[in-house]
């Protein structure tokens, strides 16, 4: 049988990458975001977002390049079991450029401790990546049509967000 992440002859979106100037990190972040399919062809249609957040030792790449997140929201979609929707993948690790390789450092060994990562600097800097969104994207903007989860650290961050920021 097939499974939710197989390459299906499904209608795909597209996956890029982002930088964003952050304001309160006084410096750029970066995300990688998943656009459904029929996003760039369908120019009047705005689409929810889901705000995916990754753990301590992962970057904003893994649901993408490991997760196949791209592939799983296509099937989903084109078997009518999601929404199409923007997944946003930011860097939860506010101090670390990139992933190790994509920054301007070049290939660099991870180091997974971090200052000001589980102390408050994601969830204070959160609602820029928000604005950005918002302001460069198709999105609804009001708080039924986000969504936010995430794994290990990027599940920490998503309870203090949702705490902080209800809507």
């Amino acid at each position: 049988g097939s499974l939710a992440h197989d390459i299906k002859n499904v209608p795909h979106g597209k996956v890029e990458y982002l930088h964003y100037y952050s304001k309160s990190l006084k410096g750029v972040n970066n995300a990688v975001v998943y656009l459904p399919p029929k996003y760039e062809t369908d120019k009047n249609k705005k689409y929810p977002v889901f705000y995916l957040l990754s753990g301590t030792t992962d970057t904003e790449e893994v649901y993408y390049k490991v997760g196949r997140v791209n592939y799983i929201l296509d099937n989903l979609i084109a078997e009518g079991k999601a929404k199409p929707m923007i997944v946003v993948m930011p860097n939860g690790n506010v101090d670390q450029e990139a992933a190790p390789g994509e920054s301007s450092l070049g290939l660099v060994k991870p180091n997974m401790q971090l200052p000001r990562t589980m102390e408050g600097t994601m969830e204070a800097t959160f609602p820029d990546i928000i604005k950005f969104v918002e302001s460069n994207y198709r999105v609804e903007k009001k708080k039924s049509s986000r969504a936010i989860a995430g794994l290990s650290m990027g599940g920490y961050h998503s309870l203090h967000i949702s705490k902080e920021y209800p809507d």
